[in-house]
């Protein structure tokens, strides 16, 4: 059986090159940059920026054998070994995470390789959280997932042995920590047994997962594993994100968008805690997985996300978009810009003083206007659309993005 490579955390904790480059104020005219070479850029290869999210599902062989070429991370339930040893059979440099809940236990799942750190059946009564009447809480929206007490040691001892024994055993690169919650009130509206307000809930909650980040974090990184938490609301309080990526990276599962409001629901450049604060997440150590929900069809959110990530990463950013019910990932999900062969970047992100940012690629062109006013950019001269269509302006509206090939014989 395929067994990760003890050098994989090193490398995902090497930022490349570009991520140092911040964003400047510029003028338009100066993006206009020279062509390569058609004969160069024709050679450049896609490079592979999507994020599989595997968990609504069991994936068949065909998008498994599909994920080798389209996806950079997979994520998957415990149970599917056999996906992992098929991806990296195809292609080891695939990372594949195993999934694991870290605030919560599921009186649902009776089978071995739970998607929690610790079985339900196996959880000391001690570990459930309990509400100001002592009764367990159980999250409204999720019926069978009981919250656990994040804080207390001995149930972060125990979520860490039982995860690191699996990851060793199976040869998972890492563990996708979902749930590294913010508040208990996505979940429910009770105040935890010994706080007396939503604000002492939420903060007991937080320290916990701050502890148990750091527990589970340096334990996997003694296997040379990653731990990627997908941190809710990170941009709200000030060096979470960056503490909670230190092991491996993290997660945005509310990346530039929320909701499935085509008009509605967009993070924009509004300052503190708005665009910039949430793309700057994007150049953190370690690997960036985000996905962006919209509703089916709605290309215009989607883009506007995944030219944020293109403008604003650091080369080990992946993205999903994401138009099931919340929460659903039933299936692979992609964006007909996502095949486009851009290539490296060839610059850091340029910040134009139309509060619109654009960054040049060896084969392309990323735009994204974070801001509420319409701008016009001019891109690089050879720039193509992804039907092939010359492109000389481009006209964005507010919180919208393009995605641009540049072929030098145009």
């Amino acid at each position: 059986m395929w067994r990760t490579s003890g050098t994989l955390l090193a490398m995902v904790l090497t930022a490349l090159p570009s991520a140092s480059v911040p964003g400047r104020e510029q003028h338009d005219a100066s993006v206009l940059s020279a062509c390569r070479p058609a004969a160069t850029a024709s050679a450049d290869p896609v490079v592979r920026r999507g994020f599989w999210y595997a968990i609504g599902d069991r994936p068949t062989v065909e998008e498994v054998d599909a994920a080798a070429s389209r996806y950079g991370v997979v994520v998957l339930n415990p149970w599917e070994t056999w996906a992992l040893d098929r991806i990296k059979q195809r292609d080891p440099s695939v990372v594949v995470l195993v999934y694991k809940d870290l605030s919560s236990t599921r009186s649902y799942h009776t089978g071995p390789l739970p998607p929690t750190g610790v079985a339900h059946a196996e959880a000391d009564p001690s570990w459930f959280a309990v509400d100001e009447a002592g009764e367990r809480i159980e999250w409204d929206p999720y019926p069978g997932h009981w919250q656990m007490a994040v804080w207390d040691p001995a149930y972060q001892q125990r979520w860490v042995d039982d995860v690191v024994a699996e990851v060793r055993t199976a040869g998972w690169d890492g563990v996708l920590a979902d749930n590294d919650l913010a508040t208990l009130g996505w979940y429910d509206s009770a105040l935890l047994a010994g706080t007396g307000s939503p604000a002492e809930t939420d903060a007991r909650l937080r320290d916990g997962l701050d502890a148990l980040v750091v527990r589970a974090g340096q334990a996997l990184q003694a296997e040379g594993r990653l731990l990627v938490p997908n941190v809710s609301d990170a941009r709200l309080t000030d060096g979470r994100w960056a503490s909670h990526a230190a092991y491996g990276g993290a997660m945005e599962e509310n990346f530039a968008h929320w909701g499935t409001d085509p008009y509605d629901g967009f993070l924009w450049d509004w300052g503190p805690t708005g665009w910039v604060t949430q793309t700057e997440q994007l150049a953190s150590p370690g690997l960036t997985v985000s996905v962006t929900r919209a509703a089916a069809g709605d290309d215009r959110t989607l883009r506007y996300a995944y030219a944020s990530v293109l403008v604003r990463g650091d080369g080990q950013d992946y993205w999903s978009p994401s138009t099931t019910p919340a929460g659903d990932y039933t299936r692979p999900e992609s964006l007909p810009e996502m095949d486009l062969p851009l290539g490296e970047p060839t610059a850091g992100a340029v910040r134009l003083s139309s509060g619109a940012w654009t960054r040049t690629y060896a084969s392309g062109w990323a735009a994204v206007n974070p801001t509420q006013a319409t701008v016009t950019l001019t891109p690089p001269k050879g720039a193509v659309d992804r039907s092939g269509q010359r492109v000389t302006s481009v006209t964005l509206p507010p919180t919208s993005g393009t995605v641009l090939r540049v072929d030098c014989r145009r």
